[in-house]
């Protein structure tokens, strides 16, 4: 069983996920965040337009940045 963090958001990527994709970079909720980890862009083979491949590009998917919590401050009087 791998063990994968997802590298958006930091958390355990499922499973079930890395077995259907071991190449996965970010979990299920990033992915729907996000809109998907690759794009898929179709190159025609020829000048026919029946013939096409499709190529699968990974996107780059920033992490999340944490927003340190906001500490009290005194005022001089």
């Amino acid at each position: 069983m791998i063990k994968k963090n997802c590298s958006r958001c930091g958390k355990n990527i499922a499973n079930a996920r890395l077995e259907a994709m071991p190449e996965t970079e970010i979990c299920v909720r990033c992915s729907k965040v996000v809109g998907g980890e690759y794009d898929v862009i179709a190159n025609p083979l020829s000048d026919s337009i029946d013939s096409i491949d499709l190529v699968r590009v990974p996107r780059f998917i920033a992490p999340i940045r944490r927003r340190k919590p906001a500490t009290a401050t005194r005022v001089a009087k």
